[in-house]
């Protein structure tokens, strides 16, 4: 006789679908990279690298994986293997995020470290949601 973890007291937490996730992680990342593609000048100057290059490198990184996430979320059979580097991706920009939030903190104003700190938040509680999702796979 088997025992569920529901007969032991364990709160179900219902598992979104992945296709559902990416889908919706796709949209947050191609609106981050549009507004930093068109915020590129301030990020820039606030972070002291003399240029718009590299945020505008950066917002266009983030639109193209945005993009090439919605197309896989709306277009094939969403696996395992595709998940994992998007969860990957989305980690690794909630610690871009902080690391700017920190390091030109002064130079930025108070509504710009809100900004990227809740963008921060958001692409962790993607990469929370992504491997979370995962296991409807």
């Amino acid at each position: 006789m088997s025992v569920s973890h529901r007969s032991l007291g364990a709160a179900h937490v219902s598992v979104p679908p992945a296709r559902d996730v990416l889908r919706l992680n796709a949209y947050a990342a191609i609106a981050l990279g549009v507004v930093t593609l068109f915020m590129s000048v301030p990020i820039g100057r606030a972070l002291g690298l003399g240029g718009r290059a590299l945020p505008a490198i950066a917002g266009l990184a983030v639109l193209i994986f945005g993009v090439d996430e919605l197309a896989i979320a709306v277009g094939r059979r969403v696996r395992k293997h595709y998940v994992l580097p998007f969860a990957a991706v989305d980690l690794v920009a909630c610690f871009a995020g902080l690391v700017v939030v920190v390091e030109a903190g002064p130079a930025l104003s108070a509504g710009a470290r809100a900004v990227i700190a809740l963008g921060a938040a958001a692409f962790g509680w993607f990469a929370y949601a992504d491997l979370r999702a995962m296991r409807s796979l």
